[in-house]
């Protein structure tokens, strides 16, 4: 075996070294069989030499590469960490004793500072980011649930209709040969003009690369936007003067308690809200006029949670018969409480003889206005195209007022 080979196998563990004489004998066979086969076909002594070299090369290119892993198996290896402090300690001894002496030392184990949120730079993303952008929440949308809906589209702009109006007469009973009573009408025009509504936002195209969802959240938000002022226009705000469309407020007919006036002991809310749904189901003065079948009422917010407050004179909680325990229907009726309507306002409605005529769907644009070509701006616009209207007759369906002037009206005194 090459002298650098066995040089290298001392001082190696038992078993490594074991493990290692097995491969150099393997190497041996190796190099012997070679030997042999040579001799068998008669090589020349300059194969048989060369033969001889390559062995004694394979054995040295061995023996290196086995001392260098003894020189790694004595290398030190680190110090842990509680070698660390042993050692830290150790070196310190001094300090650690003027500390005893004198009650204060300085002793520094470890130079740099601790490894705080300070040493994340500007920027750095830490923790779990959401991807959803938080939305303002808007009033709940349900005027278009309860109101018939026609989408007449182009050419249905103005909606118009005839309202017949009884002028005079009626159906009598007549003895032989008497004039046959005479029962007449008068046919009016009723119309309403669509007008648009709209909203509108100028971004940059810029940040719309850099935030891909901007785009999605801008329209959601011009949409809900739009969707939730076309509501409140229906229900409470629209005039029926251009640009807006006529309410259902605006309809409405004033409360009347009619021949209730002045006889509910104690009237309260409740009391109010019955005797209007009476109303509508009265409809028009005269003995043979027909009422309606009101499906809503409308009601502000602060008056919807009152519900759940009223009290007895013993101040016991108290629902009247003709509701639900929580209030929220009365006679058949669903109240609906909404920030549309002040607090003391009240609309109760047959809300299908309201009809909202869309003439161009809700749709999205997106266009340059003025310079903004060149400020690579650009503007995005939601717009809706359609108009409101309720029959001349149909008007008794929907009666308005407010509660402490309509309880004073059927208040017994």
């Amino acid at each position: 075996m090459n002298e650098q080979l066995e040089a290298a196998l001392a001082g190696l563990k038992d078993d490594t070294k074991k493990s290692i004489t097995e491969q150099v004998e393997a190497v041996q066979t190796k190099f012997d069989t070679k030997i042999t086969e040579a001799t068998k076909d008669k090589a020349s002594t300059e194969q048989l030499e060369s033969l001889k070299k390559e062995y004694d090369s394979s054995l040295l290119n061995m023996g290196t590469e086995i001392g260098k892993l003894k020189n790694v198996a004595n290398t030190e290896s680190p110090m842990t960490f509680k070698q660390g402090i042993i050692k830290s300690i150790k070196e310190n001894e001094k300090q650690l004793l003027e500390m005893t002496n004198n009650s204060s030392a300085s002793v520094r184990l470890k130079a740099a500072a601790n490894i705080t949120t300070a040493n994340f730079g500007t920027g750095v993303v830490r923790g779990f980011r959401e991807t959803e952008i938080s939305s303002l929440s808007y009033a709940k949308l349900f005027v278009f649930d309860l109101i018939n809906v026609m989408h007449g589209g182009a050419g249905s702009n103005p909606l118009s209709w005839v309202n017949r109006v009884p002028k005079e007469g009626t159906a009598t009973f007549q003895t032989e040969s008497d004039t046959k009573s005479l029962l007449d009408f008068t046919y009016t025009k009723g119309e309403a003009s669509a007008d648009y509504i709209a909203a509108t936002t100028i971004t940059t195209k810029q940040a719309l690369s850099n935030m891909p969802m901007l785009m999605n959240d801008i329209e959601n938000e011009l949409m809900i936007n739009l969707k939730t002022n076309l509501d409140y226009q229906i229900l409470r705000a629209g005039t029926g003067t251009a640009p807006f469309p006529n309410s259902m407020w605006n309809y409405a007919k004033t409360f009347s308690a009619g021949s209730l006036a002045g006889t509910i002991p104690n009237a309260n809310m409740f009391d109010v809200l019955r005797v209007a749904i009476g109303q509508i189901r009265k409809g028009e003065a005269g003995i043979l006029s027909g009422g309606y079948m009101p499906n809503a009422i409308f009601i502000s917010e602060d008056k919807f949670t009152s519900m759940d407050l009223q009290k007895t004179s013993q101040y016991a909680y108290q629902f009247p018969n003709f509701a639900t325990p929580d209030g929220t229907i009365i006679k058949g009726v669903k109240v609906y409480g909404t920030k549309f309507l002040g607090d003391d306002e009240f609309l109760v409605a047959d809300t299908t003889k309201y009809l909202f005529n869309i003439v161009e769907e809700l749709s999205i644009d997106m266009n340059y206005i003025n310079d903004q070509f060149i400020k690579n701006q650009i503007t995005i616009r939601a717009e809706l195209m359609g108009a409101g209207r309720v029959k001349l007759h149909e008007t008794f369906a929907f009666v308005k007022g407010t509660f402490n002037a309509a309880q004073n009206v059927i208040n017994k005194p």
